[in-house]
C-alpha cells in the first residue's frame, strides 16, 4: 500500500485494520554518540557511541480500534526499539530517512508516535513479536538491529604473503616432524 501523499507515514494515510506494515530506514549507521534504547515497556540500555547499526520503522495504522499481534523477523540481532514520540522524533534525521536528499520520508503526527501502555512487544535475538491495540493515527516504533561493517580488505600483496607464511610455516613443522 501506498502512502498519500507520497512518502508520508503517519496522519491516517494507511487506515488498514488488517495490516502491519514495515521499511528500512538507514541502515550501517555509525553512532556518533551513544542511543539509549527500550528493551522492554519498562527497561532500557544503551547503545555505545562507534557502534554500527541499522534502523526500521514498524506501524499498525488502522481504521478503527483494532487489536493486532505480528511477529517479524529481522537479518540482524534487535538491540533495542524506540517507543516514544520524543525519542523517535530525535532519531528521525540520524536513523530515520527524514533527512534524505532523495525521497525524503515525511513522519507525520510527532506526538501520537509511539507506544500506550495496553501496547506490548518483546524480542529474542532478531524477532520481534508485537501487541498493538491501536486506533486512528496508529501505532508506530522503530526498531534498531545491529548493522553490518565491511571487513577491510587485504591487499594482494599481503595475502600472498600470508599465504606464502602460511605454507613456509606447514613445510617447517613437516621437516621438524620427520
Amino acid at each position: 500500500t501506498e502512502s498519500t501523499p507520497d512518502n508520508t507515514v503517519g496522519d491516517d494515510n494507511f487506515d488498514n485494520d488488517q495490516a502491519f506494515y514495515a521499511f528500512d530506514e538507514q541502515q550501517n549507521v555509525t553512532l556518533g554518540s551513544s542511543l539509549t534504547v527500550d528493551t522492554s515497556m519498562v527497561s532500557t540500555t544503551t547503545i555505545p557511541s562507534g557502534a554500527v547499526v541499522s534502523s526500521h520503522y514498524v506501524f499498525f495504522d488502522p481504521a478503527s480500534i483494532v487489536r493486532a499481534d505480528a511477529t517479524i523477523t529481522f537479518t540482524g540481532a534487535i538491540l533495542g526499539v524506540l517507543t516514544s514520540a520524543a525519542t523517535m522524533a530525535d532519531t528521525d534525521i540520524l536513523l530515520g530517512l527524514a533527512g534524505l536528499a532523495i525521497n525524503p520520508v515525511n513522519y507525520v503526527n510527532d506526538v501520537a508516535r509511539g507506544l500506550e501502555t495496553r501496547d506490548s512487544y518483546a524480542f529474542n535475538g532478531n524477532v520481534l513479536t508485537v501487541s498493538l491495540r491501536a486506533s486512528t493515527p496508529g501505532d508506530y516504533i522503530r526498531v534498531i538491529t545491529e548493522g553490518v561493517t565491511a571487513p577491510i580488505p587485504l591487499p594482494g600483496a599481503a595475502l600472498l604473503f600470508l599465504t606464502a607464511m602460511s605454507a613456509g610455516l606447514f613445510a617447517r613443522a613437516r621437516v621438524k616432524k620427520a
